[in-house]
């Protein structure tokens, strides 16, 4: 386009001073025009930048308030495992069943914390706590059978059983207990890998 207007102007007879600055200005609108394309590319660039930063600060702090809502919880169940020691010398078993169910229901709750966390976290977070997840209810477990063992000789208390250990002539308190004391190493060395963990996790933005 450009050289059929210069074409033009010389058979017309302009001269070559003029064909100069006519070529000069079309060249520096068509400059003008490219420079406008590219910022008004750059500018759409900037605001596709800007939509990901704001994605990627909302991930962090979704993030950071799952994974320090799972730590909070998974830190009173470490607490309430260690409570069920109390229950070896409960006074009925009826007061060991209810701690035995409310401790059930609350797991289920905090699984669903765990699922949650999942989005966030790797597969080895998760393995972890699912191993100290395993600790607990086998901890709890092994109290329920040491608390009803000690309770199964007064027949008053049979009826509210759950594992009815007064009826396995192999059962062994002792051993039991020795378990139970094993699986509570355990299940602080589980946790403080989950610790060192997650505080990796919400040390990262």
């Amino acid at each position: 386009m450009l050289n059929i207007i210069i074409e033009i102007l010389i058979s017309a007879g302009s001269s070559t001073f003029v064909v100069f600055l006519l070529k000069n200005w079309i060249l520096k609108q068509m400059e003008h025009q490219f420079n406008v394309k590219i910022e008004n590319y750059k500018s759409e660039l900037g605001k596709g930048n800007i939509s990901y930063q704001i994605e990627k600060t909302e991930f962090a702090k979704k993030k950071f308030e799952q994974v320090s809502t799972l730590y909070t919880k998974l830190l009173d169940r470490k607490k309430r495992a260690e409570d069920t020691y109390e229950l070896i010398g409960a006074q009925s078993i009826l007061d060991i069943r209810r701690a035995y169910d409310a401790q059930t229901e609350q797991d289920k709750l905090l699984q669903n914390d765990i699922s949650m966390a999942g989005l966030y976290v790797d597969e080895v977070v998760i393995n972890e706590i699912s191993s100290f997840m395993t600790c607990c209810y086998l901890m709890m477990i092994n109290v329920v059978s040491i608390g009803e063992d000690r309770l199964s000789k007064i027949p008053s208390q049979q009826p509210y059983m759950i594992y009815k250990v007064c009826t396995n002539e192999n059962f062994d308190p002792e051993y039991v207990a020795d378990s139970l004391n094993k699986m509570n190493k355990q299940m602080n060395a589980t946790f403080d890998k989950i610790t060192v963990l997650l505080k990796n996790y919400l040390s990262v933005s």
